[in-house]
């Protein structure tokens, strides 16, 4: 985009999470249900977005600071998940935040990905030439967008009604 990055931290280049930990919490939670621990459904929503976060991703994004970069109406987090996932890349949630994407799809599909959601949800304040925005959205992808849902995109969690981000 010929400007300054923003890059944050801390990153991590090995999991974070030990799965076989998480699955054997879920297991227990299932077993012992809600009388047994008091904050049972923020745990167990913590724990299924951690069981389905990409382990080997060390970086996520998050779609509204990506928004806010391109000026324009934020896509559902699903839509992004399966256009990448239609891409024929792995994708998954994030157990830090609602909006957030880990996947191991190239930047330059991420962004090809957003120039066809910006393109068929214009702003009608177009970006200002010679901003971000303006350089990124004037570029023409080199991909097509499919934001069809894909079922593997899906967060398990929310399909089954697993409240995620509870206060």
């Amino acid at each position: 985009c010929g400007s300054r990055q923003k890059m944050g931290g801390p990153f991590w280049t090995e999991p974070i999470h030990d799965k076989a930990w998480v699955k054997d919490i879920l297991r227990t939670m299932e077993q012992g249900g809600k009388k047994e621990f008091a904050i049972f459904d923020k745990c167990r929503g913590l724990m299924t977005l951690i069981d389905e976060e990409l382990e080997d991703v060390p970086l996520s994004i998050c779609l509204h600071d990506v928004m806010k970069i391109l000026k324009c109406t934020p896509p559902p987090s699903a839509d992004v998940r399966s256009a990448i996932a239609n891409a024929g890349y792995r994708v998954s949630s994030t157990h830090d935040y609602p909006t957030g994407i880990k996947t191991d799809a190239p930047w330059e599909v991420f962004w090809d990905i957003m120039r066809h959601w910006c393109k068929d949800h214009p702003n009608p304040n177009r970006p200002e030439e010679g901003s971000v925005a303006h350089a990124i959205l004037s570029k023409e992808p080199k991909i097509q967008a499919k934001f069809s849902r894909v079922f593997n995109a899906l967060s398990k969690a929310k399909m089954s009604k697993t409240p995620r981000f509870t206060p």
